[in-house]
Parts: C-alpha cells; sequence; structure tokens
C-alpha cells in the first residue's frame, strides 16, 4: 500500500496494478483559505480583492473539480488571480491563459528579437519534439544540441529564414522558457540538458502542436500511439486543443471500426471534457452507452467515468433508454445507467427516481468499497430534497452514516443530516463516536503544550533578559532567528508531544538553566539580539492566551560548537542532565561531556547510572561508552549484561554491535542467549541484530556457533506460538498471527523479522521452510521469506522449473507464482514460455495473478502480452475479462 498526500494523478498506468482510492478528496473551502492565507503574505495590500475575484471565478463546477485534484492547477489559479486574469471553464483555457500570461508578462524590452506569436510556436516544436524523444533520454535525446538540431529545421521552414537566424531563434526560445519556468536546465558531464518542469505543461504544447498539424498528419500521429498509455495525455490534450473536432471524431470512428476494444472513445471524450465545448461530444456518448450495457465491468467503469467527464456537454441524454436500463436485472447494468442518469441536469432528474434508489441501496448486500452502486448512493444524497418530514429517508440516512459509506460520503450526509434538522443526533453520533477528536481533548494538549512554551520563554528570559526599550509592533516571525537557533540545537521543534510533555517536567529542574545557556553558546546565540526577540515573543503570550510560539520558530541551519559549550558547564550538572525526563535535555548533556577528558567520580557516577533501572538513562550511557571508557567500553557494556536486570537493557543490545573489541567470547554467547530468551520484544530484536553481527565477525564457530543458531531457532519457533497481548489498548486483547490486535486493529511490534534475518544469514532456514513461512498471515514472516525464496532462485535457477511443475500439479502453494513473476529477466531464465503455458492453462486464480503483474514484465514481449490478453478477453470469466482489458487499455 502507498498512502501519498497528493491527490491521484491524470494517469494510473504507471501503477496500474493497483487499486487508487481517494481517502478524502481535497475540500475546496479548505482550499478557498489556504489560498486567502497565501494572497496575505504575497500581495498583503491587495488579499481581500484578490480573494474575492478567486471566490468570484471559481463560482464554475468544472474548475472548482479541477482544482481539487491538483495543486499545480491551484497554483495557476492563484496567479492569475493576483492578475485579475479569468481562468477560463476548462482545463485547456486554463493552461493557454497561463502561459499567455508568462509570455506577455515578460519584460522584452521591446527588443522582438522573436514575435510572441513565433515564441509560442517555437516552444510547441520543443515540446513536440521532446515528447516523441522520451524514449531516447538516456541516450542524450533532451540536450541542448539535440534539442537545437531538431527545432532549427522546423523554425527556418516555418520563419522563412536562414539556417544562421532559426538557430539564434532557436536558442532564445530556450533560454525565454527556461527563465519563465516551463523548462529546467540541468548541466550534465555531457552538456546542458533541458526537462519540462511540470510535464503536464510539456504535453500540453505538444497536444497543441499535432492539433495544429494538417489534419491527414494529426490523425496518423494520434492513432499510431493511442494503444500506449505512455502517449495518452498528449493525445488528450491534442483532441482539447482541436477547435474541429475532426480528431475526437477520428478516433472514435477508430473505436467503432476495432475487433476489440482499444479505450480510444475514451481518450476523445476525455479530451472533451478538458476543452469543456465540442459539438462531437453527443456522437462520442452514443459510442459511449454502448459500453455501458457490455458484459465487460472494466468497460462499463471507464465508459460511465468519461460520460461524466463530459456532462456539461451532453443535450440529448435518451432519458426513456436510461430508465429503462435501471430496469436491467443484471446490477451491473442498472448501476451504470443509473450513473449515467446522475450525471443529468438537476432539473432534469426525477425525485421519485432519486428517493427510491435511496432506499433501496439499504437492502443490498454488496457494499463492498468502491462498486458503482456505492457510488451512486453517495451521489445520490446531494441531488436528493431536503425535506425534513420525509422520514424514511432521513432515518436511511442515518443508517448509512458512519457505517456504509466513506469518508467523503459521510462529509456529504452529513450536511444533508444538518439541512433536514437532524444536526443534534449528528452531533451526539460523532461525540460517541469521534471522541478522542473532540475540542476538550484538543484544547487540554494546547493548554500543556503552552504550559511547556511558556516555562521556556522564562527560563530563555532568565537567561538572556529582555530589552524593553526597542518598539516591537512590527516584529514579525521572520525576526526571530536568534531563538529557532537555540531551538534547533536542544531540537525543540523535531520532538514529538509526549517528549515535549517530559521537558516540562525538566523545565522545574534548577540546572535545566544552565544546560540549555550551554546550548546556546554551542549555536552561537547572539545575546544581544534574542533580547529583542525574547521582549516581542513576551509581549505577543501576554496579549493574547491562543499565541502559539512554535510559529515563530524557523528551521535554521546551526553549526554547534560542543567542545566549547562544554567549557563553561561543570560535569555534576551534565550527569543530571543525562538522567533528565527528556532526550531535549539529554542528548546535548551527552554531546558536551564527551568533549570533556571527564574525571574519575564522574566515569563512576555513570557506570553506577549504568547499573541501574532506567531503561532511557542506560541506553544513552550506552551511546557515549565507547568515548568515555574507549578500549574498555565493550567489557563495560558487557559486564552491565550479565549483571542487574537485563529486561531494561534493550538499547544497550542495539548500541553493542559498535562496541566489539577483545572480550570474552563465552560470557559473550551467555548474554545473547539471555537476550533472544527474554520477554522483552525490543530487546529480543536487538539481541538478534547484535548476534547477527557477531557471527558477521567470525566470533564464533563450530560447536558454539551451533548452539546458538540451534536455540535461536528454537526461540523464533515459540515466539510464533506464543500469545502476546496488545499494548495499545485496555481490551486485554492478544495479537492474532498476522500480529494485529483483533480489537483495536493496530499492529504489534514483534520479533520475527529479526529472528529470520539472523536464522537466513546463517543458513539455518531450508527453502522447504522459506516456502512455508511465505504463506504467513504476518507481512514480517511472508516479507522475509519472500527475500531469502528470492535469493535462493537467484543461485539456484532450476528451482523456478521445480516450482512451475509443482504448481501445475497442486503440490505448493499458488502465491509462489505471484512472487515468481517478480524475479528478474537474468532469473527467469528460459522459462518465459513456460510460466505463460501455466498462466494460461492453469486456475482462475493464476490468470488474475499473471495479468496484475503483466505490465512489470519486462522479459515478456509487447506482443506476446498482447495475444495472451486477446485470449484473457474472451473469458466467460467477469473478473479475468474486466482485469485483462484494464491491462489492454494502459499497455506500454
Amino acid at each position: 500500500m502507498v498512502v501519498t498526500s497528493r491527490p491521484l494523478g491524470y494517469d494510473a498506468a504507471a501503477l496500474s496494478d493497483f487499486r487508487h482510492m481517494a481517502i478524502l478528496p481535497m475540500d475546496f473551502e479548505e482550499c478557498k483559505n489556504y489560498v486567502g492565507k497565501l494572497l496575505e503574505k504575497l500581495v498583503p495590500e491587495d488579499a481581500r480583492q484578490c480573494t474575492d475575484w478567486f471566490e468570484k471565478h471559481t463560482e464554475n463546477r468544472n474548475i472548482v473539480e479541477l482544482v481539487s485534484k491538483s495543486p499545480l492547477l491551484l497554483g495557476f489559479l492563484l496567479q492569475l488571480s493576483i492578475k485579475r486574469i479569468d481562468f477560463g471553464n476548462s482545463r485547456i483555457e486554463l493552461y493557454s491563459r497561463v502561459i499567455q500570461e508568462w509570455l506577455q508578462g515578460s519584460s522584452r524590452q521591446n527588443e522582438m528579437k522573436i514575435s510572441e506569436a513565433e515564441l509560442m510556436c517555437g516552444i510547441e516544436a520543443v515540446a513536440y519534439y521532446m515528447t516523441n524523444a522520451m524514449d531516447r533520454v538516456h541516450e542524450g535525446a533532451w540536450e541542448k544540441e539535440k534539442i537545437l538540431s531538431a527545432v532549427t529545421p522546423w523554425l527556418q521552414r516555418e520563419l522563412k529564414c536562414s539556417k544562421l537566424a532559426a538557430r539564434q531563434n532557436a536558442e532564445y526560445i530556450l533560454e525565454f522558457w527556461d527563465k519563465r519556468g516551463i523548462l529546467e536546465k540541468n548541466y550534465l558531464e555531457s552538456g546542458i540538458q533541458y526537462r519540462f518542469l511540470h510535464l503536464n505543461i510539456g504535453e500540453y504544447l505538444t497536444g497543441k502542436y499535432i492539433s495544429e498539424m494538417e489534419p491527414d498528419e494529426a490523425e496518423k500521429w494520434v492513432l499510431a500511439r493511442s494503444g500506449s498509455a505512455k502517449w495518452h495525455e498528449a493525445i488528450r490534450m491534442a483532441v482539447a486543443c482541436d477547435d474541429s473536432g475532426f480528431l475526437a471524431a477520428s478516433l472514435s470512428k477508430h473505436e467503432e471500426a476495432a475487433e476489440l476494444p482499444t479505450g480510444e472513445v475514451f481518450l476523445a471524450a476525455e479530451g472533451l471534457a478538458d476543452r469543456q465545448t465540442g459539438a462531437e461530444a453527443q456522437n462520442i456518448y452514443k459510442s459511449l452507452l454502448r459500453f455501458v450495457v457490455s458484459d465487460n465491468e472494466e468497460l462499463v467503469k471507464r465508459a460511465v467515468s468519461a460520460i461524466q467527464g463530459m456532462r456539461a456537454l451532453i443535450r440529448e441524454w435518451d432519458t426513456e433508454y436510461l430508465l429503462e436500463l435501471m430496469k436491467n436485472p443484471k446490477r451491473r447494468i442498472a448501476d451504470a445507467a443509473y450513473g449515467v442518469y446522475l450525471c443529468m441536469p438537476w432539473e432534469e432528474m426525477d425525485q421519485s427516481i432519486l428517493r427510491q434508489h435511496f432506499l433501496d441501496y439499504k437492502g443490498r448486500a454488496e457494499h463492498a468499497f468502491g462498486q458503482r452502486s456505492y457510488q451512486n448512493m453517495e451521489e445520490t444524497v446531494k441531488y436528493l430534497q431536503r425535506n425534513p418530514k420525509d422520514c424514511e429517508v432521513i432515518e436511511t440516512a442515518k443508517y448509512y452514516y458512519g457505517n456504509h459509506c466513506s469518508m467523503h460520503g459521510m462529509e456529504i450526509l452529513g450536511e444533508f443530516l444538518y439541512e433536514v434538522g437532524e444536526q443534534e443526533w449528528k452531533k451526539e453520533w460523532d461525540k460517541r463516536y469521534f471522541s478522542v477528536f473532540d475540542n476538550e481533548t484538543m484544547q487540554k494538549a494546547f493548554q500543556r503544550i503552552n504550559a511547556v512554551n511558556d516555562a521556556l520563554l522564562n527560563v530563555m528570559i532568565e537567561i538572556y533578559g529582555m530589552d524593553m526599550t526597542i518598539k516591537q509592533e512590527d516584529a514579525k516571525s521572520e525576526e526571530c532567528l536568534e531563538c529557532s537557533k537555540l531551538a534547533q540545537g536542544l531540537q525543540y521543534m523535531q520532538n514529538a508531544i509526549p517528549e515535549l510533555y517530559a521537558f516540562g517536567v525538566d523545565l522545574k529542574q534548577p540546572y535545566c538553566k544552565n544546560v540549555i545557556g550551554a546550548v546556546g553558546v554551542a549555536v552561537g546565540v547572539d545575546a544581544g539580539r534574542i533580547k529583542n526577540e525574547l521582549s516581542y515573543l513576551h509581549r505577543k503570550r501576554q496579549e493574547n492566551p491562543e499565541f502559539r510560539l512554535y510559529r515563530y520558530m524557523k528551521d535554521v541551519i546551526v553549526s554547534s560548537d560542543w567542545s566549547k559549550a562544554a567549557e563553561g558547564i561543570d560535569e555534576e550538572t551534565l550527569l543530571k542532565g543525562i538522567a533528565a525526563y527528556s532526550e531535549i535535555v539529554a542528548l546535548p548533556c551527552m554531546n558536551m561531556l564527551v568533549q570533556q577528558d571527564g574525571k574519575e567520580e564522574t566515569k563512576q557516577a555513570l557506570l553506577k547510572m549504568l547499573h541501574a533501572e532506567n531503561e532511557d538513562v542506560i541506553e544513552r550511557i550506552g551511546m557515549i561508552a565507547q568515548y568515555i571508557w574507549k578500549d574498555k567500553s565493550a567489557e563495560i557494556i558487557l559486564n552491565r549484561l550479565l549483571h542487574g536486570r537485563l529486561d531494561v537493557c534493550a538499547g544497550l543490545y542495539r548500541i553493542f554491535p559498535q562496541l566489539y573489541g577483545e572480550f570474552r567470547i563465552k560470557d559473550w554467547m551467555e548474554a545473547m542467549l539471555w537476550g533472544v530468551s527474554n520477554d522483552n520484544i525490543v530487546l529480543v530484536q536487538n539481541a538478534c541484530i547484535c548476534i547477527k553481527c557477531g557471527l558477521q565477525q567470525g566470533y564464533l564457530d563450530g560447536e558454539a556457533k551451533e548452539e546458538l543458531l540451534s536455540f535461536c531457532k528454537e526461540q523464533f519457533e515459540t515466539w510464533l506460538q506464543r500469545k502476546v497481548k496488545c499494548t495499545n489498548c485496555d481490551d486485554g486483547a492478544y495479537l492474532d498471527e498476522s500480529g494485529f490486535c483483533p480489537e483495536c486493529h493496530v499492529g504489534g511490534n514483534l520479533p520475527y523479522r529479526a529472528f529470520m534475518e539472523l536464522l537466513i544469514n546463517n543458513r539455518r532456514l531450508d527453502y522447504q521452510e522459506l516456502i512455508r513461512y511465505g504463506g504467513h498471515r504476518s507481512s514480517d514472516i511472508s516479507g522475509v521469506a519472500y527475500e531469502g525464496i528470492k535469493s535462493f532462485w537467484e543461485e539456484n535457477p532450476q528451482g523456478i522449473g521445480e516450482i512451475l511443475e509443482q504448481i501445475k500439479e497442486d503440490k505448493c502453494p499458488k502465491y509462489l507464482f505471484g512472487w515468481l513473476l517478480t524475479m528478474p529477466e537474468n532469473v527467469i531464465g528460459g522459462y518465459q514460455k513456460q510460466i505463460v503455458d501455466v498462466a494460461e492453462k492453469e486456475s482462475r486464480e493464476l490468470q488474475l495473478v499473471f495479468l496484475e503483474k503483466m505490465n512489470g514484465l519486462e522479459w515478456l514481449p509487447v506482443k506476446e502480452k498482447r495475444e495472451y490478453l486477446k485470449k484473457m478477453m474472451c473469458s466467460a470469466d467477469a473478473e479475468v475479462k474486466a482485469r485483462a482489458t484494464k491491462v489492454w487499455l494502459v499497455l506500454e
């Protein structure tokens, strides 16, 4: 699973094997707030007027949908708002106006080396060349000289000028657009290379160039590339830029004539959606309706999505036909037709149909996420009349809310319930299920953080004082650089909230003032300048209880001179700091202590602390042991592992590999045996890592090594049978076999991976054991098993042939087939044909796995992929057919 903060992009072809979901679409109200704040920073004197302009020109629904999908487009709208330039009604109009603004807004000082029209045509030619040469980038096709060589003849022909003049113009075009932020210049060993800073802009310019070709030439270019996903965005842009509608019609006509679906009609529809005009849209809508009744689920999904994008262009909806399809006994067809019905203008919809669909959905069993019926239910709520007296609809909305809908659906249903007078019910429901996020809890957290901030501010004032004579009315957060240095030296802003709470306890200790003052010396705080900042921060805090200190802290780079800081602080204070509650105080003290020679009484004090039972302090001392005790550090750590409570020594096992030297091997082995047999999970993990490092350095051989590894394997098998309680919830539940809690569904930190990596590294898990563990429900176990099996196949390629035969005879787990498909070409060797035969002739399960992995199979030629897909698209199995079609439409 890949989770990203970016919205879903325009083309999922690069990750077509994965399911793509938006957890929650970008909220446009939040977009407006974000824009308002940015405008206040960029144009403070004109922010209100620019914000009004933005809100007025985003009333159009299509523009709002575009902005919600792309931060890039939101940035364009922001840029145009400042210049009071209309956005237009489509992505193409928006791109055009942004580029025109870049072009006309340039300070060219009337030199007119080349006209604006020629500049535009020139960058289109550059984009066209670069797009066509994308497969040869590694050969230097995007280097400056190659671009100039390609564009110069075109300019010579178009401008009717000499070759020298054309070359000069080509250089000027590259330089001009590089300065405008369209092109990015990179300096490589082979020379200067250009790339489009935003690929979308390059594809738009390519589309413009193609749309301006002779129709036959443009059609030839588009149809020759429509079968490969990497060209699809450029083709969409060409359709969108084509005012004649010829390319859209050509794609649709070519689709109709094809024996198998090509996806070209979808490209035509998506291109028209990007321009939001075009008479050809009605004919394409008719073509798409054919797919709505298809028995191929992938084609149905693509058709409905394409119609949704073109909804504003369709004039005749064939309502009677849609109503008839909605009565179809096949749920897939009925839901698809209803999805198209929801694209109609609101005033043309029948409320009784909307209401009935909303009520009927409750009785269905298929509430699986992402199904068409599921999406239709959430969309229906937008168009339902708000009738406070319709109890049946209201109770159904309550049933769906929070239980049978997505997070986005909850927002829609929540708004509906609010508008029909069910505010109190919604508040109670939210309070019951989202109490962890309620305002009271958040307010308490802010109060605790503010208390820590206040304490830190007071300590800083005690250290440096305040300059009350300088007026601070106009002071801004950017001026608090000295406070920022100190915060960076303490790593204050990088710590988690619990650590900040612990820091609040430390700030009450008298010695803490000395530590913070020493950190100021280390990072070079200017004692004169910080007085002004502290005066400003103190006044702001007194005036506004909601004032947040952290907003005035910048992320600055500091060079810490800990040796200088250590000169002014005594070792007794540093010892107290090392035993502090928080790492914020302890780490600077550790850094300063290792700069000093260290008195014997200090070393003895550290040794005493090492043998105490504070886990955090023990780990801190372990981190600085080699600087304090030098060559004796390994033996001192080993003595600690053999004496006293071991369960507080997890950090020492993690640190121990760095301390290896000449010490007692028998005692080392005893400490390792104790470590892997402990109940402390983190300690066991670290002990496994420690053993792995020790064996790599040859500490043990013969019987001792065998004894240790056998014991580790026994402990691993014991852990597999052990019941481990969840530490995240209070229900006392045990983690299940997959390592997750059945009550709170949070994963536990179990030592499986550390054990397996140790055993595999020392060849104590054989091939058959790895196969057995590969099917384990714990991803830690199966993941390491996969790496082990991969290594085995790389060393023993004949194992692949044996596995394929076993799969045919159903004598081994089927998941191995999927793993086999991830092997590189040099490992697959001569088994390509055998793999395809297994995928084609064996079970439906293997066919689906093969289709899922197909786009990543570099060893299988595209021609053979196409032949296989043709067969699978004729399968009687609906899921196999749909998945084959999905791959077919984005095949590279």
